[in-house]
């Protein structure tokens, strides 16, 4: 098995039952009614992929439900063979959003 890619990161995500979407330049921002999880490639290095998930949700939600997410993120990521770490929340007091960075680091096992 090679390392992930963003695809594969959401795959894994969607079938946790987790929202999940290409991180923004590589999709559209959209209004944000409950918790998801942006992903994008943070780091590439030979053999391994370093994944980034930036789990939002709206104020109206509450931290926990950002929290929460994060932890499904990282446990479905775990369950796909990453290494995961996430933690210290931020609030965006003008958009109103709670972010969570989970990162998922994958080695290759081909190599």
């Amino acid at each position: 098995m090679g390392c992930f890619s963003v695809g594969d990161a959401i795959v894994h995500l969607h079938a946790a039952g987790i929202r999940a979407k290409r991180g923004y330049p590589g999709s559209l921002m959209p209004q944000l009614t409950g918790a998801v999880a942006a992903v994008n490639v943070y780091k590439e290095e030979p053999g391994r992929t370093t994944l980034i998930a930036e789990v939002c949700a709206p104020m109206s939600m509450g931290v926990y439900a950002c929290e929460d997410l994060a932890a499904k993120v990282a446990k479905a990521w775990n369950n796909a063979g990453a290494a995961c770490s996430y933690g210290n929340h931020k609030f965006d007091g003008q958009s109103g959003i709670y972010y969570l960075t989970v990162l998922g680091v994958w080695e290759d096992s081909t190599e």
